[in-house]
């Protein structure tokens, strides 16, 4: 195995990037010395920089799987931050007042959101 591999083996990097035409430019990062995904805590710690720095402008967070946290989207709510989370199909929501339904179920198409 080369060593480079080797030294990532264990790590995992948090990356927040700006989103501009069409690039993705990293803002922050952080090394979390650790396999796997990053956890709300950690989430919680890592977010709140880019917060502060980009305070005067409308702010999106858009976060893939390891972002699809229910507790995470109501800090998000809470700290009046806008967010799409991506999940998989396969989870089961419930809207206030109505039973558990799986995503799948719900007619949504991705690439309308994009």
């Amino acid at each position: 195995m080369p060593l480079i591999e080797r030294a990532w083996r264990d790590k995992n990097i948090f990356v927040i990037s700006l989103i501009w035409e069409h690039r993705a430019l990293p803002l922050y990062w952080q090394i979390l010395s650790k396999r796997g995904s990053s956890n709300l805590q950690e989430q919680q710690l890592l977010i709140p920089p880019i917060l502060s720095l980009l305070k005067n402008y409308q702010i999106v967070i858009l976060g893939d799987r390891e972002f699809g946290s229910v507790k995470l989207a109501r800090w998000l709510c809470e700290k009046n931050v806008r967010f799409v989370l991506r999940v998989k199909q396969g989870r089961y929501i419930q809207e206030e007042g109505e039973e558990f339904k799986r995503l799948s179920e719900c007619g949504l198409v991705p690439e309308a959101f994009i």
